[in-house]
């Protein structure tokens, strides 16, 4: 570690950091808690302090870049895996939730106790059949536990909700959303679940490997809406101009990127706007434009204008052609 710190220093002291500045994210870095995290680090000229953060998880090597743009693809390749969502594990007599809100922000748990019900409603339903001792016992669980997820889920950010535990309380569960947030969250089921004791048995939740399946799932989408709408009249746009000059108007909903660590073309920008383009113009701003790596150029013009952005690898199939590509609001 203190090889490799030492290397980045130097580079960082290459590329004309301060002495000030370096020793400011030296203390940074070692302040960080331990662990097999890859660290985020963004300085600002005429800026002392640089800002720092962990991202669990993520994996490459040390790369110092100096730019007119941050180079922040990295960051959101890793942040597109850590999406918001909800954990559920429920058992007969309550539930776990742990609430993700996604990137580095701390997850919230609660805890669901379902609420004792009366001898009548134990031993007959409402038709009058004779039922398991503890029937009622996983529909009161689930119930209640639906109503907190609707509570969680109904009109915020999260997509995506897991479910694990007892499959009679899912099943609960289940009944008790609505079918509406079927349109807005997808819901999967995963093994494990709470035992006789309220211990939880994680061994087999597998939930990063979920995450991953439901991004991966996310992007052929959209890959797949692009190949479908490319020529639907000026709803797709391909390529590194065309790209761009949606990005420039406005038009784009949907910015997909394939986050090539080889990829050295560059693009121009108007700082404070969201101008972007391949080629310096002749005329007009002219004089205003300044040059970055092309997929930080999009991606700025991405954020300004609110398009979605996805993240997709170099071997991603049907990826779009010239490594970029959008999804447009409306036609051109």
């Amino acid at each position: 570690m203190a090889v490799r710190w030492r290397a980045v220093l130097r580079e960082l002291a290459g590329l004309g950091v301060g002495a000030r500045v370096r020793e400011s994210l030296t203390r940074r870095v070692l302040g960080m808690p331990p662990g097999p995290a890859v660290l985020a680090a963004f300085i600002v000229d005429g800026e002392d302090e640089p800002t720092v953060f962990q991202m669990p998880g993520a994996c490459r090597t040390e790369m110092v870049v100096r730019a007119a743009l941050p180079r922040i693809l990295p960051v959101l390749a890793w942040l597109q895996h850590q999406p918001p969502y909800v954990l559920a594990v429920v058992g007969r007599d309550g539930a776990d939730i742990e609430i993700h809100p996604g990137g580095t922000a701390p997850m919230v748990v609660r805890t669901v106790t379902a609420p004792v019900g009366d001898g009548a409603t134990r031993t007959r339903d409402r038709r009058g059949r004779h039922r398991h001792p503890g029937q009622d016992g996983w529909e009161r669980t689930g119930s209640c536990v639906a109503d907190v997820l609707k509570d969680q889920l109904v009109g915020g950010r999260t997509r995506l909700l897991l479910l694990a535990g007892d499959p009679r309380a899912l099943h609960a569960v289940d009944q008790g959303l609505p079918g509406s947030m079927r349109h807005q969250v997808s819901v999967r089921y995963v093994p494990g679940g709470r035992g006789q004791d309220g211990t939880w048995h994680r061994g087999g939740l597998n939930v990063q490997q979920q995450l991953r399946a439901w991004v991966d799932e996310q992007n052929r989408r959209v890959l797949r809406r692009i190949g479908e709408g490319r020529d639907a009249n000026g709803w797709v746009a391909e390529g590194a101009s065309a790209t761009l000059e949606a990005l420039a108007h406005g038009r784009v909903r949907v910015l997909v990127v394939v986050n090539d660590a080889e990829d050295r073309r560059t693009a121009w920008f108007v700082p404070g706007g969201a101008e972007a383009s391949m080629t310096l113009p002749a005329t007009g701003s002219a004089g205003l434009h300044r040059r970055a790596a092309l997929a930080d150029v999009a991606v700025r013009a991405a954020i300004l204008t609110g398009a979605e952005i996805r993240i997709v690898e170099p071997d991603t199939v049907d990826a779009p052609a010239e490594g970029i590509g959008a999804l447009c609001r409306f036609g051109g």
